[in-house]
């Protein structure tokens, strides 16, 4: 915009805001524009979901249509190359647009009418000043992205190594340059306000905010662009969502956090994910859909894992050789992977050692049908340096099938498994299972990295026969 349309717009909003009143659903007590102020300017402060309803179902509408229709023609003047226009439609379809909302949510294109977008730059008035207004709409005018971030709630107690120096308390962590961890306090004032969103909010109304108290997330950077679709391509897949790390242009989320579970050991995976976009941002009206949330049920965990800048390396340089790998080759590891996370969060030892099995099975097993003997052999040959390491290792995985077997076929297992003649309690027989099968994991990632494939039958034949090196 203009200088000259700048202070018209100044202008608008000054003579708008004499005649603005909060309107209130249906069955609900009105609130002064002072209320709604303070509520807008809370939610932009700090994660506040007790008042989500407030900004969801209270509008900001301008009494005097005079008035009202100078701002709404302004703003269809300066957005006339993304409005659609449709005169067969009811009010208030008949002008409509596309924000780039829709495309961050996840939904299908999908318009809202303008006077949406007009609430919003009322909320924007009113919550943060005249000035945070004029710029929001500037910005839509002349500038073709904008910068959200996609938050990922992580399972488990998650710690990390470092705290600020007068407080105390641990805060963020970057992994790359817009890819960061977050570490939250634990008093719920002090939670940040990127933690709202309007669907989000209501979805976690009953628990709280003690869900996100002292628990990490991680935080990814990505940018959106067009800001609008134009109208001659709303039958397009036009909006472009990238994210923002120059290491890590396609950030992969689940390869991450398998990555993270494997130099951890420990089962870190996503329990929540979702998106959020500044509130000061017009492209992000209340009223258009509601995201696409991916919510698990947590887990009680017993132990938990930190996070330091020695870790954040081998984490990056595990997940660089994730997402490296051929999609041949990255489909066989998925099964193995996603088990042996899985067993670490299995609620019964019976379920932690078929997750290990079906793991194994999966790795040194590449045909169906073969015989568990065969898997005891290629493992233990593979994982052991010399023959007494491969006898051992040979028990293992034997004494681990013998449990198993049992467990499948509805059998008593018992409370000990014994290996070289020793009686050995189950909970620490099933982490040793995990150990092996967390190392064979590793160790085929890397061979696979350098090979380029997966370990067939001719490589374990061979490998047992002594033709090839472990």
């Amino acid at each position: 915009m203009t200088k000259k349309r700048k202070q018209e717009l100044r202008q608008l909003l000054e003579e708008a805001m004499k005649c603005v009143v909060i309107e209130a659903p249906e069955g609900y007590e009105p609130i002064s524009v002072e209320k709604y102020r303070e509520c807008a300017k809370a939610f932009r402060e700090s994660y506040r979901p007790n008042l989500s309803f407030i900004l969801s179902y209270y509008t900001p509408n301008i009494q005097n249509e005079t008035m009202k229709s100078k701002l709404f023609n302004f703003m269809k003047e300066e957005l006339a190359d993304y409005i659609l226009e449709n005169e067969s439609a009811e009010p208030p379809w008949t002008y409509s647009i596309c924000p780039a909302k829709i495309a961050i949510r996840g939904a299908n294109l999908f318009t809202c009418p303008l006077d949406s977008l007009l609430a919003k730059l009322l909320e924007i008035r009113i919550a943060s000043g005249t000035h945070r207004a004029i710029s929001a709409l500037d910005k839509c005018t002349r500038e073709t992205s904008a910068v959200f971030q996609k938050i990922v709630l992580l399972q488990g107690p998650i710690y990390p190594f470092w705290r600020e120096p007068e407080t105390g308390d641990s805060r963020e962590i970057r992994v790359s340059d817009r890819v960061r961890f977050v570490h939250f306090p634990l008093n719920p004032s002090e939670l940040p306000p990127y933690l709202f969103d309007q669907k989000f909010s209501m979805v976690l109304s009953s628990a709280g905010p003690s869900v996100f108290c002292q628990k990490t997330v991680l935080i990814i950077d990505h940018t959106v662009s067009p800001l609008f679709c134009k109208p001659s391509r709303k039958n397009e897949n036009q909006f472009e969502i990238k994210t923002k790390s120059t290491e890590f242009p396609n950030f992969d989320v689940e390869k991450f956090c398998q990555a993270f579970s494997l130099v951890s050991n420990y089962a870190v995976e996503p329990v929540l994910q979702w998106s959020y976009v500044d509130q000061d941002e017009l492209f992000n009206p209340q009223s258009v859909t509601t995201e696409i949330l991916n919510l698990a049920t947590p887990k009680e965990h017993s132990s938990f894992t930190t996070i330091d800048e020695t870790r954040i390396e081998k984490i990056k340089d595990r997940y660089k050789e994730l997402i490296n790998l051929s999609l041949d080759v990255a489909e066989k590891l998925q099964i193995p992977i996603d088990r042996w996370i899985r067993s670490k969060t299995s609620q019964t030892p019976e379920d932690k050692i078929i997750d290990v099995a079906i793991a194994l099975e999966a790795l040194y097993l590449p045909d169906a049908g073969e015989s568990t003997f065969k898997l005891a052999v290629r493992a233990s040959w593979y994982l052991g340096e010399d023959q007494e390491s491969r006898t051992k290792l040979f028990e293992v995985f034997k004494e681990l099938y013998k449990y198993r077997s049992k467990v499948v076929h509805g059998k008593d297992p018992k409370k000990n498994v014994t290996i070289e003649g020793e009686p050995v309690p189950i909970e620490k027989f099933i982490t040793k299972a995990q150990d092996l099968c967390r190392d064979s994991i590793e160790k085929i990632i890397k061979q696979c990295s350098r090979e380029g494939k997966f370990p067939k039958n001719d490589y374990w034949d061979s490998l047992i026969l002594g033709e090839e090196s472990s």
